[in-house]
């Protein structure tokens, strides 16, 4: 028999049991009250079995294994900022350990948001709300790739109240532009004596628009000064990639999208260029620290210092 009551006639326990393709399949159904009941149950496990969809109801998965298995996975071969991914997900793990997605709700989502606006920073200040807001993104990213594999059925996350959502901003209100008499007073009086070395630095992040990160990435091989293209392959998002470096080009091998980029550069910028290359230092990268070979880490401290020695706020 497909079907079996292992109850009674008052208190029904129904369970299927059914054998296709040599594969035996059984479980329980509990909200069935009569055999008609459970055997329409029933007919809906074949079904599942023949459409590849039995044992995989959304929302049964846990959440934890999806994030270390699935969601990370992809992150590792496909986002340049997988390592934010790596350690906020720690938090979110830690959160919702033993949960399976369909427990998370958004009331539990407002939840974590209220709680982690209300803990402290490893350095014992208030948490910022944009750093919880990065966390709340990233629960809403593994929600809808969940949802695009089938282990979830919604996002709770474009659920809870607007009055929460307005805690936790996407980003602070920084624009800040230096005006010419700032940036006077920064190179005469702020990047002297000991912070001299990082004038190009600062100058070439004028000139150039890049980031931090982008301008201590570039390397000797990635400036062209000549009259000639030149070709540089790289490896893009797990892709390899043929980028074309014009002349009067610096490439940038990995902007904050993860992909390559060139930029022209000003006759200021070139001028700088070429007295760095000129400096045979034997390293590889341009902003290399003497001592490592590698680039230096201390520049933003340095920046911070430099403005505040040329009353800059």
């Amino acid at each position: 028999m497909s079907v079996d009551n292992r109850g009674t006639t008052d208190v029904p326990r129904w369970y299927y049991s059914f054998m296709i393709r040599g594969v035996r399949y059984f479980g329980s159904i509990p909200e069935a009250r009569t055999k008609a009941e459970a055997l329409k149950v029933e007919a809906m496990k074949r079904l599942e079995v023949y459409e590849g969809r039995y044992g995989k109801e959304p929302g049964v998965k846990d959440f934890c294994e999806f994030v270390d298995q699935v969601y990370m996975e992809y992150a590792k071969n496909n986002k340049a900022t997988w390592k934010h991914d790596l350690f906020r997900s720690e938090t979110l793990k830690e959160h919702f350990r033993g949960l399976r997605f369909r427990d998370i709700t958004p009331r539990s989502v407002e939840k974590f948001i209220l709680g982690r606006l209300d803990s402290d920073s490893r350095r014992k200040s208030k948490r910022s709300p944009v750093s919880v807001h990065k966390e709340f993104s990233l629960l809403s990213s593994v929600f809808n790739m969940a949802m695009r594999e089938e282990v979830a059925a919604c996002n709770p996350c474009l659920k809870i109240s607007k009055k929460v959502r307005e805690k936790i901003p996407a980003r602070n209100k920084r624009d800040r532009f230096m005006s010419l008499e700032e940036e006077d007073k920064l190179f005469n009086l702020g990047l002297v004596g000991s912070r001299a070395h990082f004038r190009p630095i600062v100058r070439l992040g004028v000139h150039l628009g890049a980031r931090l990160g982008e301008l201590m990435a570039i390397k000797r091989a990635d400036i062209n000064l000549s009259t000639k293209p030149f070709s540089m392959k790289l490896r893009s998002k797990g892709q390899d990639v043929k980028v074309e470096v014009r002349p009067n080009h610096v490439l940038i091998p990995k902007s904050k999208n993860g992909k390559p980029r060139t930029i022209p550069l000003s006759n200021v910028a070139k001028e700088i260029f070429a007295d760095l290359l000129g400096d045979e230092a034997g390293f590889d990268y341009v902003f290399a620290n003497p001592d490592t070979g590698r680039p230096y880490t201390n520049v933003g401290k340095a920046f911070g210092a430099a403005c505040r020695a040329a009353g800059i706020q």
